[in-house]
């Protein structure tokens, strides 16, 4: 909600700092499928332990444990105290950890392409572009830091349904 993102906004700036750190562990790097693809990317760092990574990257190895200590423990009640998200939880407990340097970004799409529920291209009319689909980030109203990803993955699913069944008639 709005609160909540001017919250992640305020915290992110009121250093003066205009990054930060997205914390993984070795779990969730081998997960996504991306743990030896970040060995060689730039702004990631890798270390043994949570205390190594804080030391590495430059913030409070103390400040950090309890912060990965406290998030652990919000994933085991099942709630993100801080911010009210109750999906997407992952334990961060097996090394080695990871630190990507990131930035809060947020892209807006007003007036974007127009679909219908079939993922077709709608003209102003309404009407249809026979064999044009869309979904995405171009066909959302607002996306920031991936809140509308299951709209992509929706619509990108239906598209590519309707493009197979007018393949089919062509």
């Amino acid at each position: 909600n709005q609160e909540n993102r001017d919250a992640v906004i305020y915290q992110t700036s009121k250093d003066g700092t205009d990054y930060f750190w997205a914390i993984n562990d070795h779990t969730a790097m081998t997960t996504y499928g991306i743990a030896e693809d970040a060995l060689t990317r730039k702004g990631v760092t890798m270390a043994d332990t949570i205390e190594e990574l804080a030391i590495a990257i430059g913030v409070d190895p103390e400040g950090l444990k309890n912060t990965v200590d406290n998030w652990n423990e919000m994933v085991d009640n099942g709630i993100d105290s801080d911010f009210g998200r109750t999906r997407s939880l992952s334990k961060i407990e097996n090394g080695p950890f990871y630190a990507l340097k990131t930035i809060f970004f947020s892209s807006v799409c007003h007036g974007g392409i127009t679909k219908n529920a079939k993922a077709e291209v709608t003209r102003l009319d309404g009407s249809t572009i026979p064999g044009l689909y869309a979904s995405g980030e171009l066909t959302t109203v607002t996306n920031s830091n991936g809140y509308t990803i299951s709209n992509a993955i929706t619509f990108g699913r239906i598209a590519a349904q309707s493009a197979f069944e007018y393949c089919k008639t062509k």
